[in-house]
C-alpha cells in the first residue's frame, strides 16, 4: 500500500472521514488485501486493548503467556536450535516484546485529554512544541502526532494557540460545531456549547486561518490578524470576519473579564468558571438580555454581580451554594 492509503485505513478507525476519503476507503478495501489485513489487525489491536486495558500490562502477564506457551514445551521432546536458549527463556523474551508493542500501540491510540478546573488556567506543550493555554473549565482532547499526517486536537472551552509551524502537517482545532485548520500562527478560539449562544468565535493574533463549520468544511472563512469570526450552531458557514480590538478578545490570558453585546447567561457561565462558584437566574428571560462588561482584573464574584446588577438595573443575593440572580 502506499502511505497514503495506509495513513486512511488507520485513521478511519477513529476518525469521521470526508464523503471522497470514505469512497477512497471503500475502494481500497475491495481491491487490496493488505488493505483488508492492516484493517483487520489494527481492529484487533483496539478490541484487545478494549478488553484488558491496563490491567493487560500488570505484573502477571507474562506468566499468563507463559501458560499458553508451555504445551508447546512439553509436547517438544527435542532441544531448541538456540542452545542455552530454551523455550522457558523464548517464552519470557517473547511475552516482553508483547508487552512492549501493546504498550506502544496502547499510548499511540489512546486519546490524552487535559481538563481545566474551574477557578483555575494552565499552559501545556504539544508534541510538536505548539504551545496551549487553557481557560477555566476548557478540556483538550489528542491523540499523539507521531505517525498522524495531520496534528489534530479538540477543544470543549476557550483556548489561545501557539503553533509551530509545519508546512506538511496542518494543525487542526475542533470544536462542536467548527474547525480551524493552520499551518503555525497564534489564535484564539472560545466555544462552549453549554452557553446560551452556542457558537465558536476564532480570534486571529497573527499569520493566518481557515475557519469553517463542521457541516461545510469546504467552505472556510480565512482571517487575518485581528479579524474574528463565528460559526453559530443554526449556521452552516462563519460569519463575514470582522475586525475587533484584539487585546479585549485576549484580555482572559491576563486575568481580564470583557464582554460586549453578550447574552447576560453566557457571562454568568463565564463567571461561574472563572470563580468556582454556581450562579442561578431567578427567570429564564434574563439570560438573553444582551450585556457589554469590560473589567481588566476582577477580584470576585461577588464584585462583578455587583457591577452588573447597577447596569442593567437587577439583584443578587447570596445562596447555599453560591448566587442567584433576579430582578428589580
Amino acid at each position: 500500500m502506499k502511505p497514503e492509503d495506509f495513513d486512511l485505513v488507520l485513521r478511519s478507525l477513529d476518525d469521521a472521514l470526508e464523503s471522497r476519503e470514505e469512497a477512497r476507503l471503500k475502494e481500497l478495501l475491495h481491491s487490496s488485501a493488505d488493505a483488508r489485513d492492516e484493517l483487520q489487525r489494527y481492529t484487533q489491536i483496539r478490541e484487545l486493548m478494549s478488553q484488558h486495558g491496563a490491567g493487560s500490562f500488570s505484573p502477571f502477564f507474562a506468566d499468563r503467556v507463559m501458560k499458553r506457551l508451555a504445551h508447546r514445551e512439553r509436547e517438544s521432546s527435542r532441544q531448541p536450535a538456540f542452545g542455552f536458549l530454551t523455550w522457558k527463556a523464548l517464552g519470557w523474551s517473547l511475552a516482553a516484546v508483547v508487552v512492549v508493542f501493546l504498550a506502544g500501540i496502547g499510548l499511540w491510540l489512546r486519546p490524552i485529554e487535559r481538563y481545566v478546573p474551574y477557578g483555575r488556567t494552565t499552559t501545556l506543550t504539544l508534541p510538536d512544541g505548539s504551545v496551549v493555554e487553557l481557560s477555566s473549565g476548557s478540556t483538550l482532547r489528542y491523540r499523539p502526532f507521531l505517525g498522524r499526517k495531520e496534528r489534530t486536537v479538540d477543544l470543549t472551552g476557550e483556548a489561545f494557540f501557539t503553533v509551530e509551524r509545519d508546512e506538511d502537517r496542518p494543525f487542526t482545532v475542533n470544536t462542536f460545531n467548527a474547525r480551524v485548520v493552520v499551518l503555525g500562527t497564534e489564535f484564539n478560539v472560545k466555544a462552549w456549547p453549554d452557553d446560551p449562544e452556542k457558537e465558536t468565535a476564532v480570534t486571529l493574533s497573527s499569520g493566518r486561518v481557515h475557519f469553517a463549520s463542521l457541516t461545510s468544511p469546504a467552505e472556510p472563512v480565512v482571517l487575518e490578524p485581528g479579524e474574528m469570526s463565528v460559526v453559530r450552531a443554526d449556521t452552516t458557514r462563519p460569519l463575514p470576519p470582522e475586525k475587533v480590538p484584539i487585546e479585549r478578545a485576549l484580555a482572559w490570558r491576563s486575568g481580564g473579564f470583557p464582554y460586549v453585546n453578550q447574552p447576560l447567561g453566557s457571562v454568568l457561565r463565564s463567571l461561574e468558571r472563572r470563580f468556582d462558584v454556581e450562579i442561578r437566574i431567578d427567570d429564564p428571560e434574563l439570560a438573553n438580555l444582551p450585556l457589554t462588561y469590560l473589567n481588566p482584573k476582577p477580584t470576585s464574584a461577588a464584585d462583578v454581580l455587583s457591577d452588573i446588577a447597577h447596569v442593567r438595573n437587577l439583584r443578587f443575593r447570596r445562596s447555599a451554594n453560591g448566587f442567584e440572580v433576579m430582578r428589580h
